[in-house]
């Protein structure tokens, strides 16, 4: 259970804030900070770190591995001066298997600068903890990252493949788990590359995919994607077509504009979105034709970015436009999450507020219980489930 959670500072998605590299990080005097503005009803001695970076970030993803050896893991952010950095979080345990409340620092151990530049405005890992982005000007990159040795030496993001892709703004993408890269554009476009060769050839596109934007994508199976539109629209893909097969609204919020997508990690029929009006949904897709679906208002604002955590599916945590983090329970030890009454469903939440801005980008450890969240004060926040 997530104890407390943590805003940063921001504005989404806004280039030319005048932020620079050569701002010099601030750590514990921040921390001190952040902890001093942070409302009473925190848990009190929660361990959380926070470190600024002196550059707007738009999005995070955690890498897969969790190394024993170290007590450490590794994440990716990606930021509006299109750099892609990598951090290290070191845990103050000594144990050999991840501790929960344990305390997580993070440090930039290396980054890397895409080709033509221009904003990332999307961010994915495979499972070879390789870490792919998209930028605002079609750039699709992707980059092999080395964690180093045990005080990080040898630390490394280096671009393996590069290419400018038809249909212009990248703003979503997903990699499958054969390797194939999905990304969606600002025209509705959807292009499927081949991530195992370096000049990353489009194998097949859909021209005309959805007349709305396409603002978040997540393969649900080997063959089955979702995404989500800023019409407010869920579009479920058959790749073996590849072909839009379905698309339904929420009947109660028809035309609310989605913003971010998630599946499931266990049960692909269940998907959770966040929107223009600060609500997180949660979709059951087991009838395609009118998916049940169940809001939660967390938010007063857009949700930028939902993940179910692998540690605790049960829950959910969202990043939001009103300078909050949010984690709480979607469902309640019910095998599927629906089809029980609403009164069985007891919302259990945490939030705590920030700085009152955006907060772009949140993830959580696939093995470890820990939280990493990002945002355009430059702020990269870690506190744990």
């Amino acid at each position: 259970m997530l104890e407390s959670i943590v805003g940063i500072v921001g504005c989404r998605w806004v280039v030319g804030w005048g932020l620079t590299r050569s701002q010099p990080f601030v750590l514990e005097e921040l921390k001190k900070e952040m902890l001093a503005a942070t409302p009473t009803d925190r848990t009190a001695g929660e361990p959380r770190f926070t470190l600024h970076t002196g550059t707007a970030q738009t999005t995070t993803r955690f890498m897969r591995a969790y190394i024993h050896a170290y007590n450490r893991v590794c994440f990716a952010t990606a930021s509006v001066s299109g750099t892609v950095s990598l951090f290290s979080c070191q845990s103050a345990s000594r144990a050999a298997v991840p501790v929960p409340g344990a305390l997580w620092t993070a440090s930039l151990v290396a980054e890397a600068p895409l080709t033509h530049g221009g904003e990332c405005t999307a961010l994915a890992v495979n499972a070879a903890d390789n870490v792919v982005v998209g930028s605002e000007r079609g750039e699709l990159a992707v980059f092999a990252t080395d964690a180093g040795d045990a005080n990080n030496g040898g630390a490394s993001v280096k671009l393996l493949a590069s290419r400018l892709l038809d249909g212009g703004p990248i703003t979503t993408l997903s990699v499958g788990q054969n390797g194939e890269i999905t990304s969606a554009s600002q025209n509705g476009m959807i292009a499927f590359t081949d991530m195992a060769d370096p000049g990353l050839p489009t194998r097949e596109s859909i021209a005309q995919a959805d007349s709305a934007a396409i603002t978040g994508i997540t393969w649900r199976s080997l063959h089955d994607l979702a995404y989500c539109t800023d019409a407010g629209r869920i579009g479920l893909v058959d790749r073996r077509i590849p072909k839009v097969v379905s698309t339904f609204h929420d009947l109660q919020n028809e035309w609310v504009p989605l913003n971010c997508i998630a599946v499931h990690p266990t049960q692909n029929t269940t998907l959770a979105t966040g929107d223009a009006d600060g609500q997180v949904k949660v979709w059951d897709l087991r009838n395609t034709k009118q998916p049940e679906v169940r809001s939660f208002g967390m938010h007063s604002s857009d949700v930028w970015d939902v993940v179910f955590p692998s540690t605790n599916a049960f829950t959910i945590a969202s990043a939001s436009q009103d300078g909050t983090l949010a984690h709480f329970t979607w469902n309640e030890n019910n095998p599927d999450g629906f089809g029980a009454s609403s009164k069985t469903i007891g919302l259990k939440e945490k939030r705590i507020s920030g700085r009152g801005f955006s907060v772009n980008g949140i993830d959580c450890h696939p093995e470890v219980p820990l939280v990493v969240a990002v945002g355009d004060g430059g702020q990269v926040v870690l506190t744990d489930l």
